[in-house]
Formats: C-alpha cells, structure tokens, sequence
C-alpha cells in the first residue's frame, strides 16, 4: 500500500467550505441577472403597448380632424379588429380661453390583469367662435 505524502510547504486547495460559498455566489449573480433580464423583458413589451396605444390616439385624432370640429361630440367605441381589445373615448372639455375646446382622446386596453390608459389632448377652435 501507498503511503500518501503530505502537502509540500505552501501549496494548499480549496476547502469545502469555500467552494461551497463560491457556487452560492455565483448561483446569486445568476439568479440576478436572471431577474434583471426579465423586467426588461416586461419594460420592453409594456414600451411596445404604449406605443400602439399613442398611435392608435393619433388615428382617432386623425379621424376627428376628417369630420371636422362641428361634428364632435363626446363619444366611446373601439378599435375593431385592427386592435381587439383596445377602447377609445373622447372628450369636449372647456377651457379657459374663449373660443377654444379641449378635445381629449383617451385609449384603453388590458394588460395583464390590469388596466391600462394613454390619454392625448388637442386644441381646438369652438364652433361659431370668432377666428382673430
């Protein structure tokens, strides 16, 4: 049988202990990163919903502008199947200003289980107002 020689002078290995610790760290760094990669993950698509939210905003407002301001009124539908699931309202709000309305868009549309909203606003010249 072979004797085991001991260790030369300074050379030494890594004990349980310490790889133990090593592997904890590092599974901690990876389940971070893990994390972080998923809330931009979420960030990134609740950006791409936003932004479909303001274009659809601006298709209303486009809409409105075809109609011309003396066919307003305060109104709600949606989009049909260009977006199912996403609702529009619009608003006439009085403002300070003589002569001018407030006409706000707002969009809605579930994400998740919540509901979320974008809202545009846009000025307006009243019907029957003096233009200066």
């Amino acid at each position: 049988m072979r004797r085991r020689s001991a260790p030369m002078r300074g050379e030494r290995g890594f004990t349980l202990i310490e790889m133990i610790v090593a592997t904890l760290v590092l599974a901690m760094g990876i389940a971070g990163a893990l994390a972080t990669f998923g809330a931009i993950s979420r960030a990134s698509g609740m950006a791409a919903e936003y932004d479909q939210a303001a274009l659809l905003a601006e298709r209303r407002l486009a809409e409105i502008a075809v109609l011309g301001v003396s066919e307003l009124t305060e109104e709600s539908g949606d989009f049909g199947d260009e977006a199912p699931g996403w609702q529009w309202e619009q608003e006439l709000l009085e403002t300070e200003i003589e002569g001018v309305i407030e006409l706000r868009v707002t969009v809605r549309w579930e994400s998740g289980n919540r509901r979320r909203e974008f809202q545009v606003s846009t000025y307006v010249p009243e019907e029957g107002a003096e233009q200066s």
